[in-house]
């Protein structure tokens, strides 16, 4: 093997080092600002459904009771609290319900802390608004009423 390919091998694993070496340190860099954010998280969606709040919640619980105007969606692991904790709360507007739903979690790693709150979607929050919107929308006959049995008002 002559110099030339020498010194390009050579050149090739210098600048692979400075990659792995840059790629390091700002993973570091995240951690570390991980570590400086708190683990508990907190996520807001709302959406303005055309209905009034007495509709939303039986779509919501299936049942016909009268609705409260806060519900807590707790989830349990082996009997005890589990996260995400989901709030919803209901509260009648002039052309409808605005439903509004916290989500607050909590985030252990410190790499992911950093990347949840660069995650600017709110997927899961979304589509549980815009799943109780279809079903509160043209099947809100069928949802509140288990597919049968007397309309809504």
């Amino acid at each position: 093997m002559n110099w030339a390919r020498r010194r390009k091998r050579r050149a090739r694993r210098r600048r692979a080092g400075y990659a792995l070496a840059a790629l390091a340190g700002v993973l570091g860099g995240l951690a570390a600002a991980g570590l400086l954010l708190p683990a508990e998280h907190e996520r807001v969606d709302h959406a303005l459904l055309a209905r009034p709040p007495e509709t939303v919640w039986r779509v919501m619980r299936l049942a016909a009771a009268d609705p409260p105007h806060r519900l807590v969606i707790e989830r349990t692991v082996d009997g005890r609290p589990g996260l995400p904790v989901r709030t919803v709360e209901l509260v009648a507007t002039g052309r409808g319900t605005l439903v509004t739903v916290t989500e607050r979690s909590r985030v252990r790693d410190p790499l992911a802390r950093v990347m949840v709150r660069l995650d600017r979607r709110r997927g899961d929050l979304g589509r549980l608004l815009r799943d109780l919107d279809r079903r509160v929308g043209s099947d809100a006959r069928q949802a509140a009423t288990g597919g049968g049995g007397a309309p809504l008002p």
